[in-house]
């Protein structure tokens, strides 16, 4: 599982991320041994490392020190929007966190090292053309009901 997709699930699905992944023993943390090749064959995907862990918690140290961090643990998570008339097709969009009682979404992103600078996320918000997906939300939450005033 990629680190974005264990870190929405670490902050915003507590229950399921506890559920579902396994921290993998040290014991069979080094995957050359035949032990731990099969140990990884059993869990898979829902493994990780006590490393990877220890790093989701860091980062959701560091999301709730930001102002509107602690926010999002009050918020609906992973809140799945339907249209048939946004756009010629069905569309449907999958928001991080939504707030009904101030309208915010909150759309939590991983960065590199470094890239949590306000400089360094803003080009890569360009980069990967963040706006496109904003205004895709939010075009397709209007036309399903869902009010959206901040992002």
């Amino acid at each position: 599982m990629a680190l974005g997709t264990m870190f929405h699930t670490y902050v915003l699905e507590p229950d399921i991320f506890t559920k579902t992944i396994t921290v993998c023993p040290d014991e069979f943390a080094d995957r050359r041994k035949k032990a731990s090749r099969e140990w990884w064959d059993t869990y898979g995907e829902n493994a990780i490392k006590e490393d990877d862990l220890n790093q989701l918690k860091r980062m959701a140290r560091a999301m709730h020190q930001l102002p509107e961090g602690n926010k999002v643990m009050d918020c609906q998570a992973e809140v799945s929007v339907f249209s048939q008339t946004a756009w010629p097709m069905p569309s449907k969009c999958r928001i991080d966190a939504y707030d009904p009682t101030t309208a915010t979404v909150y759309d939590i992103k991983t960065t590199a090292p470094g890239g949590a600078h306000p400089m360094a996320f803003r080009r890569q918000s360009k980069a990967l053309k963040y706006y496109m997906q904003q205004f895709n939300y939010c075009h397709i939450a209007a036309r399903a009901g869902l009010p959206i005033k901040r992002w």
